[in-house]
């Protein structure tokens, strides 16, 4: 698998395929997933995000996973993890945790102390964030081994369930979930 964080033209269609390939994002979800492609791919560094590719090689390569995380404004040293998604063939992989491990170096080297995500999962899902979660934590083995378990779903209007988590970047440094 090919690792890059280029943003390619290619990318729009791609992640479009991906986001709904998985079958867990919404079709308004899966427009703001293009938007921030879109919102960088015009302005660069500037949007505010960055984006990491995997891809199968091949001819044209097959996006296998990709995270988009970035700055939070008007914060210091809080980086948001905006969206990860990995294809249905390469989930429970470690192919999730590893792109997480990634987007934590990178916001690490631009000074991040803490990144938060927010998941969401239809109530009607069978799947929980426990998937999400579960590379959530893996991701965090080099960072610390003493977790906070404190995971409270929260059922909103949109009858989705709603997990934050938070993680300080530091060496050694707990990890703290709810919302």
């Amino acid at each position: 698998m090919d690792w890059r964080s280029t943003l390619q033209k290619c990318d729009r269609e791609a992640v479009r395929a991906l986001v709904t390939e998985t079958g867990f994002f919404s079709p308004d979800e899966q427009d703001v997933a293009v938007e921030l492609v879109d919102e960088t791919l015009l302005r660069g560094k500037a949007s505010g995000y960055e984006f990491i590719f995997v891809d199968m090689p091949g001819d044209p390569p097959r996006l296998m996973g990709y995270v988009c995380f970035g700055p939070i404004p008007a914060t210091q040293g809080s980086f948001d993890l905006y969206w990860i998604a990995v294809a249905p063939a390469s989930q429970r992989s470690g192919l999730g945790a590893r792109l997480i491990r990634e987007a934590e170096r990178l916001a690490k080297i631009q000074g991040a102390t803490q990144m938060f995500v927010d998941t969401r999962v239809a109530a009607n899902s069978t799947r929980r964030p426990g998937h999400f979660m579960s590379a959530w934590d893996t991701a965090a083995q080099p960072y610390s081994k003493t977790f906070s378990h404190l995971v409270t779903p929260r059922l909103s209007t949109s009858k989705r369930y709603s997990f934050f988590a938070m993680r300080h970047l530091q060496r050694n440094a707990p990890m703290k979930r709810g919302r």
